[in-house]
This record gives structure tokens, sequence and C-alpha cells, in this order.
């Protein structure tokens, strides 16, 4: 039978420098920015079916889902480098 030598939960950190801290706290923010996106993604497409309904022109109706999807596009970037340093 092996011994598998174990350190306790209050000495995990000890050996962790001042890098390890930083990668240990940008990481968190990432993923908490990552855990975000679904929400922000319905309240965009929220405003996306009311641009729908804000018109009664047709041509009144194309700046408004532009504007709307400049939106989305910029949550899939911001999204995709969250994502990347959360990993």
């Amino acid at each position: 039978m092996s011994t598998c030598n174990t350190v306790p939960f209050t000495k995990l950190f000890s050996f962790a420098d001042s890098t390890d801290y930083l990668l240990m706290i940008v990481g968190t923010i990432s993923a908490v920015a990552n855990g975000l996106r679904l929400p922000l993604m319905t309240l965009l497409f929220g405003e996306l079916t009311d641009s729908f309904g804000e018109t009664q022109n047709i041509n009144d109706l194309r700046p408004l889902v532009s504007k709307v999807s400049l939106k989305f596009i910029y949550l899939a970037m911001g999204g995709g480098s969250v994502a990347f340093l959360g990993e």
C-alpha cells in the first residue's frame, strides 16, 4: 500500500509567490466575467425583441437592430477574451 503525502488546505498557498497570486486573481475575475455572459446575452436578446416592436417603419428598424447586433459582437469578443484568461 502506497502512502500519499497530502497538504492541508491552510498550507495550500504557502508556497505561492506574487505571480501566482496575480494569476489566481486574474483567473477568478475572468471566471466571474465569463459567467456573466449568459445573463447579459438574455438582456441583449430582450433588447433585440423590443427593437422590433418600437417602430412600424421598416426603414427605421435596420439601425435599431444593427446597434443590438453590434452589442452581441462586443459580448462575443469580450467573452472569448475572458474565457481565454480564465483558463
